[in-house]
């Protein structure tokens, strides 16, 4: 009889760890957990009745789908629930940074020294003397260049240059360490080294077809944008997106 008993509650042990191991895995509600960076976002509409959650759904995978993907969509009615997945990999913080369209080169003196438009090319770079230290290389055009020579020629040079990345600074370079062909290498932030998930938030966010309208109390309050090459059209609407971490 013990046996019996003995077995039961083992059978009974192994059910219940079946169960929960399924629900583990099969629970939509869960986060997915992969080596990538991940962008959490709950998405309330503010003056819209019936907030039109397939037409969000559609824009957000067209806005991403050059940088990542949209792992996880819940309509809850009254808000959404949404998780966008992007690579890790420095190799693609050089096209981000292209196709952000907010970058800006400024000195430690506030001289601007070059925007977007006038990056010819940006790509990864990886310091040596840092381990795990990465960086961005970015070569400037025609205009850039000449610009950039002034500016080291001069006999008040800056001493540092800032890259600027939707108005935040993500990293910076000494003068000094500028080459002659005007070729920039930029250390990444602390914080930004080894993982890109506040570079993919600040990309994803202004690449959704909104914009910023306010930061408060570090949630985005983001407001329909007319201007972006879109053909859905958010005149009616009007979303809080909250970046959860």
């Amino acid at each position: 009889m013990s046996k019996k008993l003995l077995w039961g509650f083992v059978a009974t042990l192994g059910l219940v760890a079946i169960i929960i191991v399924a629900f583990m895995m099969f629970n939509p509600g869960d986060k997915p957990k992969n080596t990538y960076s991940q962008l959490y976002l709950t998405v309330v509409p503010v003056n819209s009745e019936k907030p039109d959650w397939e037409t969000l759904k559609k824009a957000i995978e067209a806005r991403v789908s050059y940088l990542g993907e949209l792992r996880f969509f819940e309509n809850m009615e009254s808000h959404a629930r949404l998780v966008i997945t992007g690579s890790e990999d420095p190799n693609e913080m050089g096209s981000m940074l292209l196709v952000q369209g907010k970058t800006l080169l400024i000195t430690d003196k506030g001289q601007k020294v070059a925007t977007d438009d006038e990056f010819e090319s940006a790509m990864p770079v990886s310091f040596k003397d840092t381990t795990g230290s990465y960086g961005i290389a970015i070569q400037l055009n025609d205009t850039g260049k000449q610009r950039l020579l002034a500016m080291l020629n001069a006999k008040d040079k800056p001493s540092k240059i800032q890259l600027v990345l939707d108005e935040v600074p993500i990293g910076a370079m000494k003068f000094d360490e500028i080459g002659q062909d005007g070729t920039l290498s930029f250390h990444l932030r602390k914080g930004m080294r080894k993982s890109f998930a506040e570079l993919l938030s600040r990309v994803f966010i202004t690449r959704l077809p909104f914009k910023i309208a306010g930061i408060v109390n570090s949630s985005y309050f983001v407001a329909p944008q007319s201007d972006v090459e879109s053909p859905l059209n958010f005149v009616d609407f009007l979303y809080e997106a909250r970046i959860d971490r």
